[in-house]
């Protein structure tokens, strides 16, 4: 520690005690860390939003969307793919953005996502004005079909393009609390979940299927000029890389990655696949209303929304394998 002077001595004497005057100074430095600048405030919003709205159009129809298929003659199965389309699409998209990030910029992916995902989520409203066939044709429609998962994968891709942007927003603006904005990336994507079913049902209760798309989809554009102006330029992105690069079958092949990869896959399986029957069995042996169905639809998402901060408060804690 360094000799001690005369007025060390009295210090101590008085009951000063050097490691304890270290402890204060770096909690001071902890304190002043947490102080984040105005533009770090405004790309934790931006990328908070993005990841919620990312999610909430996954779960928005699932109440109501097999009550509407019915009357076009698409079975529960075929509401399933209208349904699953876009997580397998966001699925296959990640990586791709991921890696095209770089090249177009971050704050260029992030924008183009949400004016893609907002217009193609407003399109999916227009269904609602497509005739419905005849009660006697058991046929299927195939027009709103086709329609249907057309654009159910237009919104995939332009939420999968906002949302790998949002996160590599939050790890690239705050490089020493990277694990905290994770988490906090974490609870957006339960709160989009959870809010979702609820905020599906009570819209189309209120004004019917254009009334839930058309407010999602103008909420998505609403942020996106919100984004556009507040949205610093592209900065963080264009550090140079100090690490080696990786291809996609490298990172795809190592232990840890893969390990996640399947994870991620039986949560989001175990959260998605009741989507399409869970409605139906609901409505016809309970006779449960939309309403009521969608609060069923938040017991998985709320247990998601309220277990993710402790998990990366225990993961801060413990000492990755």
């Amino acid at each position: 520690m360094g000799k001690v002077n005369f007025d060390d001595r009295s210090l101590v004497e008085n009951g000063w005690n050097p490691e304890t005057e270290m402890l204060y100074q770096d909690e001071k430095k902890s304190k002043k860390k947490l102080s984040f600048t105005r533009e770090q405030k405004s790309i934790f919003c931006v990328a908070f939003l993005a990841d919620l709205f990312s999610f909430v159009c996954v779960s928005l129809p699932a109440p109501f969307l097999p009550v509407v298929d019915e009357s076009h003659n698409i079975s529960s199965d075929v509401t399933g793919w209208i349904l699953g389309i876009y997580s397998l699409v966001q699925l296959a998209m990640f990586p791709v953005f991921g890696k095209l990030m770089h090249r177009i910029g971050v704050r260029r992916t992030l924008l183009f996502g949400e004016l893609v995902c907002g217009i193609f989520v407003i399109a999916f409203g227009l269904l609602e004005y497509l005739p419905v066939p005849d009660p006697t044709d058991k046929s299927i429609d195939v027009t709103y079909l086709v329609l249907a998962i057309v654009m159910r994968i237009l919104q995939a891709l332009g939420a999968s393009a906002y949302a790998t942007a949002a996160m590599t927003l939050l790890t690239s603006a705050f490089p020493d609390d990277t694990v905290v904005m994770l988490g906090y990336g974490e609870v957006a994507i339960g709160l989009g979940l959870t809010i979702g079913p609820a905020l599906g049902s009570l819209l189309y209760k209120l004004g019917g299927f254009m009334t839930v798309f058309g407010g999602i989809g103008g909420l998505i554009l609403l942020i996106f000029v919100i984004s556009f102006f507040i949205l610093p330029a592209d900065n963080y992105d264009k550090k140079e890389d100090q690490k080696a690069n990786w291809t996609l079958k490298e990172i795809l092949t190592h232990p840890n990655v893969l390990l996640s990869v399947i994870l991620i896959i039986f949560i989001g399986m175990s959260c998605n696949m009741n989507n399409p029957i869970l409605e139906p069995e609901l409505r016809d042996k309970f006779g449960l209303s939309q309403v009521y169905s969608s609060l069923v639809f938040l017991v998985f998402p709320v247990f998601y929304l309220i277990t993710a901060p402790f998990a990366f408060s225990f993961r801060k804690r413990c000492v990755c394998i």
